[in-house]
């Protein structure tokens, strides 16, 4: 990637894992996160982030247009379902004031750690609460919660809410990334990601089962979809077009034309053909194909426990497949070894799936043996 980087980090989920993954390419010296704790990162200081090759943030990415030259930028974003979103950073906000946060907590703005105290008082099963606190946001409550990934898209002063018009423009400024990712996508995010930055695929996939508090707030509930409505009612238009334009990177990526681009290969389970040769707790080694597009490199998606996700390609060589005329090239092995912090032990099972897919190539369960 000659390209410098810019990240749009909207949300705490799959943020932070994306950001060690670019940054781990180019050193602490080169990269700069959370741009947004500097004011004057897109005006007095910018001559400062520009000299380096990794940039990441919560920040205005209309900001960015204007004060960076785009070209010599590759510009991508995560986006995430708008109802667990709002959700998300309401509890986060309130979880600033849980005991034992103290100095935490001190550590915000205070405007912050007020917005934290008031939500603490409300109790969030109680629709009317809920729906008082939305409906009756200040400046700085609304420049927090009112349709804040729009608001990323953009620059909108907490004393303006969100409206058609400004949803029209960010759904227009969406467009001039050059990849979103979509936090309930993540693995396939990533895949696409490194694809594009000509980078190996990272080993380790989302961590599943994740248990965060929400303090009741349970997105699932039409009541509380119905009082936050008004807080996501853009959001969800701007995510709507963001996976859209995230599924066309991943269809693109996970299913190649064939060569005579005459054919749309199948990721059903039933035309993949494989096998697995090293089963321990320490590896996964072996090789898989499509069989109606042997030239198709296949992203593999390892799920340990249901609760660890690993990932890799197949494209590693496998000569002894191709003099046997199995695969054309032979390019179709793959080699996964789990890191040691994955504490995975003989006994436990796995599944591997072609990312993107829920059915298992092999069997249903995999018993990890010595």
């Amino acid at each position: 990637m000659d390209k410098k980087i810019f990240y749009l980090h909207v949300g705490k989920t799959a943020g932070t894992s994306m950001n060690k993954y670019i940054a781990s390419h180019f050193g602490s010296d080169e990269s700069a996160v959370h741009i947004e704790t500097d004011a004057k990162w897109w005006t007095d200081n910018k001559s400062y982030y520009a000299a380096k090759k990794f940039l990441s943030g919560h920040v205005s990415f209309v900001r960015f247009l204007l004060s960076y030259p785009s070209a010599d930028y590759y510009k991508f974003a995560t986006f995430r379902k708008p109802i667990d979103h709002v959700i998300s950073h309401l509890a986060w906000v309130r979880h600033l004031s849980e005991p034992g946060n103290e100095a935490f907590l001190q550590g915000h703005p205070v405007w912050v750690q007020e917005i934290s105290h008031k939500l603490s008082r409300i109790n969030f099963a109680d629709m009317g609460q809920l729906a008082h606190f939305v409906e009756n946001l200040d400046d700085m409550e609304c420049a927090l919660f009112d349709n804040s990934q729009t608001r990323y898209l953009l620059a909108i002063p907490g004393s303006q809410k969100v409206n058609t018009e400004k949803r029209t423009e960010a759904l227009l400024t969406l467009q001039q990334l050059d990849f979103v990712a979509i936090t309930e996508l993540y693995n396939e995010s990533m895949a696409v990601l490194a694809n594009d930055l000509g980078w190996d695929v990272p080993l380790r996939g989302e961590r599943l089962n994740k248990s965060t508090t929400k303090y009741g707030l349970d997105g699932s509930q039409p009541e509380i979809q119905q009082a936050l409505q008004p807080l996501i009612w853009s959001d969800i238009f701007v995510y709507k077009q963001a996976k859209l334009q995230c599924l066309k990177k991943i269809e693109a990526l996970l299913t190649p034309a064939e060569a005579n681009g005459d054919s749309t290969p199948t990721h059903s389970p039933n035309g993949v053909r494989g096998a697995l040769d090293v089963v321990t707790a320490k590896m996964v080694k072996g090789w898989v194909m499509l069989e109606n597009n042997p030239g198709a490199t296949i992203f593999l998606n390892v799920i340990v426990n249901n609760e660890q996700s690993f990932y890799t390609k197949a494209n590693k060589l496998r000569g002894d497949l191709k003099d046997k005329g199995i695969h054309p090239t032979g390019m179709c092995g793959f080699s996964l070894e789990f890191p040691a912090d994955a504490k995975v032990k003989p006994g436990d099972s796995f599944v591997v799936r072609i990312m993107g897919q829920k059915s298992n190539i092999f069997q249903n369960t995999i018993v990890i043996e010595e």
